[in-house]
């Protein structure tokens, strides 16, 4: 072999093994009452969140809540932002969840070509009236159960993260609020900045198996031209 094909050659399988070995990060956005990234206006339709408020029996969409929802009520409720906004069933604060049932609120997200053992969630979070946690595929993250009378979640944000392979899916996960109301009015929840990252599991690059095939074509015409010798 000579020593030019063999370069390009050994350059060829090189290019191939990095663009395998290498991931490209992705995020995926969970905040609530936002589309890409851009808040909605008050009373649209979170196109991403559904709630159920018959203890899961059935889901419904989600609405966003202006503005004006922390307003009347006096006790505190934070702010929407363009990071994240409140959302309930009705897109109403007179009316929303009813007393009893627990309130199921769902984001669905694919990690189909996601390698599971890069992946982590985070946000922070706020719920009205009581939080009995924040769960992803069923299992509770830490730290995201706060039941009213005892401390008022609707006051502040609430951070949290979660990761490990074992707690994700290679397809479609659920993140899902559970919540209760004690009066049926002023509920929602809120994600502010949530956010799934993690790298996609890679494949060589067209370009790079063409460098290569190119290496292999070269040395076999050599390998040819020999045995005509």
């Amino acid at each position: 072999m000579t020593r030019p094909l063999f370069r390009v050659l050994r350059l060829s399988a090189l290019a191939v093994v990095c663009s395998a070995s290498v991931g490209r990060a992705q995020i995926i956005n969970l905040s609530t009452g936002l589309s890409a990234g851009v808040a909605l206006p008050a009373g649209a339709v979170d196109p991403f969140w559904t709630t159920s408020i018959n203890g899961g029996a059935t889901f419904q969409p989600t609405f966003v809540l202006g503005d004006a929802f922390n307003t009347p009520c006096g006790c505190g409720i934070i702010a929407n932002s363009p990071f994240g906004q409140w959302i309930n069933a009705t897109g109403v604060i007179s009316s929303s969840w009813p007393i009893g049932p627990t309130v199921y609120t769902d984001r669905t997200f694919n990690l189909a070509g996601y390698d599971l053992n890069t992946v982590s969630i985070s946000g922070d979070w706020s719920t009205m009236d009581s939080n009995l946690g924040l769960y992803l595929n069923g299992i509770l993250i830490p730290g995201t159960t706060l039941l009213y009378p005892s401390v008022n979640p609707w006051q502040s944000l609430h951070s949290f993260s979660f990761s490990g392979a074992a707690n994700f899916n290679a397809g479609i996960n659920t993140l899902e609020f559970r919540s209760t109301t004690v009066n049926g009015i002023y509920d929602g929840v809120m994600i502010s900045n949530g956010l799934v990252q993690g790298q996609l599991t890679s494949t060589p690059e067209p370009a790079s198996i063409v460098l290569l095939a190119t290496g292999l074509a070269g040395l076999a015409a050599v390998a040819r031209r020999r045995r005509a010798v």
